[in-house]
């Protein structure tokens, strides 16, 4: 059993808080907010951290804090040793990331990155099936997510949340690079140019752009499509794959892969499994040495070298090359 310590008590901190607990480790918890530290200390019956009270040395740190917080915090749980899993996206800006992975790659402390959906049964299948060729190359990829921000916590205020602020490292672009990052990972190829237009077109209270339509180009020329907003009063989350041998259409709603490869298939996937648990799964066997991380520091910072090119692409309407 390692022990681990949960800094950010909020819904995902809460999420890695019930995993880590199933899973027979030990947890204790850290948050600002005494309302909701109390709340997972009560729930979940596990021991609040007091950074000035205790010295307990931890295997990992689970960082979901708002952005601008993970890098103090990365660089805090370094200083003591431990493993990192960071909260998407690894920081709000690229200050100090370079820096804190050759640290931790000195240290040979892990750091993984939570893009959770590279655990996706669904998409972990569609992975699989383009890579048995059954679309031949791919040419284009259009990814969609949407859902409306005063849904997205309950129980929380949408205005007070770090994705309504542009300081925080809030803004679409930021809070949904799940699909930059799976884009990235389907396409095979890295990215080279960004085109994006992006703004706050809502009238919801936020300081930070509410829809964004993402353009990329691959070095194998695959053309990528992202729509991401916080407007969509319905949750949409979705992404179709055009090869010249065939296409597959993926949908989260509906647990569906549509697959034509000269034939039609409607593939069912094993819906019960919990990315968030799996990824957590994961984090423990590349701890113990057993694997590798699959979204380690390096992609979370190549994620985010793309995300924040989307949005200087939208400030100053210009193709970005990264």
């Amino acid at each position: 059993m390692s022990r681990f310590l949960v800094i950010g008590c909020g819904s995902i901190g809460e999420r890695h808080t019930k995993n880590l607990l199933s899973l027979g480790q030990d947890v204790m918890v850290h948050d600002r907010d005494p309302v909701k530290l109390q709340n997972l200390v009560d729930k979940y019956r596990v021991i609040p951290y007091d950074f000035t009270s205790y010295h307990i040395p931890f295997t990992a740190w689970i960082i979901a804090t708002p952005p601008k917080y993970h890098l103090p915090f990365a660089f805090e749980a370094l200083n003591h040793n431990s493993h990192i899993f960071i909260e998407k996206p690894i920081s709000h800006t690229l200050d100090r990331v370079g820096e804190l992975l050759a640290k931790s790659e000195e240290q040979d402390r892990i750091i993984q990155v939570g893009y959770q959906f590279r655990f996706h049964p669904g998409l972990m299948l569609v992975k699989k099936l383009l890579d048995e060729g059954r679309i031949g190359k791919i040419l284009s990829i259009r990814a969609e997510f949407g859902q409306y921000l005063p849904d997205w916590r309950p129980n929380v205020d949408y205005r007070d949340t770090y994705t309504a602020h542009n300081d925080q490292g809030g803004g679409i672009i930021l809070d949904a690079s799940h699909e930059v990052d799976y884009c990235r990972w389907l396409a095979g190829s890295e990215i080279t140019k960004v085109s994006c237009f992006a703004s706050k077109l809502s009238s919801l209270n936020v300081d930070a752009e509410d829809t964004a339509a993402i353009l990329m180009r691959t070095t194998n020329n695959c053309i990528i499509e992202i729509h991401v907003d916080f407007t969509n009063r319905t949750y949409t989350r979705n992404c179709e794959l055009i090869g010249d041998k065939g296409t597959i259409r993926w949908d989260y709603n509906l647990m569906t892969i549509y697959l034509f490869d000269g034939k039609e298939h409607n593939l069912i996937y094993d819906s019960k499994d919990d990315m968030y648990l799996e990824e957590m799964v994961h984090f423990l066997a590349c701890i113990e040495g057993k694997e590798k991380p699959k979204v380690d520091g390096e992609t979370g910072k190549r994620v985010l070298e793309i995300a924040l090119a989307a949005k200087e692409s939208a400030k100053e309407n210009k193709v970005m090359e990264v």
